[in-house]
């Protein structure tokens, strides 16, 4: 198929115009849209928020073998104007944009059906994936419309309507999938032991009164600026003397001392005080550069399903790279349901209704 496909694309002046690497894009979205929808939250029992969110996240979830995937990325707000000595830059206009996402998966025979949205400018450009344990299918007519939103009409290239990888791709394919069973799955590894101890002991540092818990039965862990501060210095005093790998990742934070406007590091040899005094260092050049308004990290948890959704709320400030200063303003939610009876069907493929992403020159 790849050659015949070549020599169609030799004799196709429109297709030369093809981009290239830009469409290639398209695969690293694809991937990280998927790791996100493979973010799920676990079971809740104790009496406080903070109890419940501590539990939520060390409970062994259910075995997923076949599921619904749904969720949102938006842009409320991204506005900033970056400067330096010789050029003015403004951000693409983003605001109101994001991405929309169902689909299905099963692990059983290695498939997934991902439905994915680009909302961009007060339209819509849709993607259809259509994964194997080999392969990954693009329907992308959608993103080559969104590439060319400015192209004139009769510029605009042409390009089959399924776009898929070859061979050399199989092994990325088959790692992602190893990643994703494992994340839904629990991976068992020592390395993911360890994380998730450490994880464990940083948000059980984190003292209560930034846990909450709705009605609806959502928990949530909710901060601003000073509550970022207040956090950093109870996390490196709450583990200090429990963790010393912990303690030594904390005291090797990087920072700046201000008034000598060197740059600074504390080593491992630092005692508790010293890091503390960094770790206010730290946030003095984060809360200096960028005001967090609001971080907010929300999980819900049930008997078949698992959600969990995220906002951030930040200004930028005033300053020299950013003269008007700016504001980004985020959010996003996910949920996985388990199902059963998933029958995901592939397009067939033949020479005219595909070609190789290799084979494309964006």
């Amino acid at each position: 198929m790849s050659g015949s496909i070549k020599e169609q694309k030799q004799s196709d002046k429109v297709k030369e115009k093809t981009p290239k690497n830009k469409l290639g894009l398209i695969v690293i979205v694809i991937l990280l849209v998927c790791c996100f929808v493979a973010l799920i939250a676990y079971g809740i029992h104790i009496h406080t928020p903070k109890h419940k969110f501590l539990k939520a996240i060390s409970l062994e979830p259910t075995n997923i073998n076949q599921a619904a995937i749904s969720g949102n990325l938006a842009i409320v707000k991204y506005n900033f104007v970056a400067a330096n000595e010789r050029t003015t830059t403004k951000t693409i206009n983003l605001n109101g944009s994001g991405i929309s996402y169902n689909g299905e998966f099963d692990f059983n025979s290695k498939r997934m059906l991902l439905r994915i949205s680009f909302n961009y400018n007060q339209k819509q450009y849709p993607i259809i994936v259509y994964m194997t344990d080999k392969q990954l299918i693009l329907d992308a007519q959608g993103y080559i419309d969104m590439y060319q939103i400015n192209v004139p009409d009769e510029e605009k290239i042409k390009v089959p309507q399924y776009i898929y990888t070859n061979k050399s791709d199989e092994m990325n394919i088959k790692q992602f999938w190893n990643k994703l069973e494992n994340t839904l799955i629990k991976d068992k590894s020592s390395v993911n032991k360890i994380f998730e101890e450490k994880l464990f002991l940083i948000i059980n540092s984190i003292p209560g009164e930034y846990f909450s818990k709705k009605d609806s039965g959502w928990l949530y862990l909710s901060f601003d600026r000073l509550g970022l501060q207040h956090i950093m210095k109870n996390v490196v005093k709450k583990t200090w003397d429990k963790d010393e790998l912990l303690a030594h990742i904390i005291s090797d934070l990087p920072s700046s001392n201000n008034e000598e406007g060197k740059s600074f590091t504390v080593q491992k040899q630092v005692n508790k005080e010293e890091a503390l005094q960094n770790t206010g260092r730290i946030w003095n050049n984060i809360d200096s550069f960028i005001k967090l308004n609001k971080f907010s990290l929300g999980i819900n948890n049930k008997a078949t399903s698992f959600s969990n959704c995220f906002e951030i709320n930040c200004s930028i400030v005033k300053n020299k790279d950013f003269p008007e200063g700016g504001e980004i303003i985020l959010n996003g939610e996910n949920k996985i349901t388990v199902k059963k009876g998933v029958n995901i069907k592939i397009p067939v493929l033949n020479e005219q209704n595909s070609i190789c992403l290799n084979d494309i020159s964006l």
